[in-house]
């Protein structure tokens, strides 16, 4: 099992949902760190990570959780 520990998001100026503004987010979890792109919404608009209350998720593993962070 992996168990997101936590999220940090980049603070921007002028983040966004669709204007290619999208700030960097690291998603803390029991295996390890994983980082990617995510909107101002966090809910995965344009092709960037969902992790809107993705923290204190269990997914079964690496392949379960980077599913969800991108689709």
């Amino acid at each position: 099992m992996i168990k997101v520990k936590s999220v940090i998001i980049e603070e921007l100026e002028n983040p966004g949902c669709n204007n290619g503004n999208y700030p960097m987010v690291s998603v803390h979890t029991t295996n390890g760190d994983y980082h990617g792109l995510t909107c101002n919404c966090r809910k995965g608009c344009a092709n960037t990570w969902d992790v809107f209350n993705i923290e204190g998720k269990e997914f079964s593993d690496e392949e379960e959780l980077l599913e969800y962070l991108e689709y």
